[in-house]
């Protein structure tokens, strides 16, 4: 029975820790994917820079190679030094 109870406490015990862990590796899987952006965006810049937004953004999403939020999309043109408004997308398909 005192097995069985200090497996119990240690459970009980270490729960709210798995929680700590849980929060700190999605922080930390943050910190990277925001660091993996900005490298690609600053190796960019020579070439978004003279591009029409729309191509500078296509120019980002072919270069990751992977799924882009519209925010991470800004944030590495940002990082590739344009200055298009953070939040801002290009009008939709089929209206220009």
């Amino acid at each position: 029975m005192i097995r069985k109870k200090c497996i119990a406490e240690l459970k009980t015990a270490r729960s709210p820790q798995e929680q700590v862990v849980a929060r700190a590796v999605t922080t930390f899987r943050g910190i990277e994917a925001e660091l993996a952006s900005l490298k690609a965006g600053v190796s960019l810049g020579a070439k978004l820079d003279s591009l029409p937004r729309t191509d500078a953004m296509l120019n980002v999403l072919r270069s990751t190679g992977r799924t882009l939020t519209p925010m991470e999309i800004v944030s590495l043109l940002h990082a590739a030094g344009r200055d298009d408004e953070r939040g801002s997308s290009p009008p939709p398909l089929g209206t220009w």
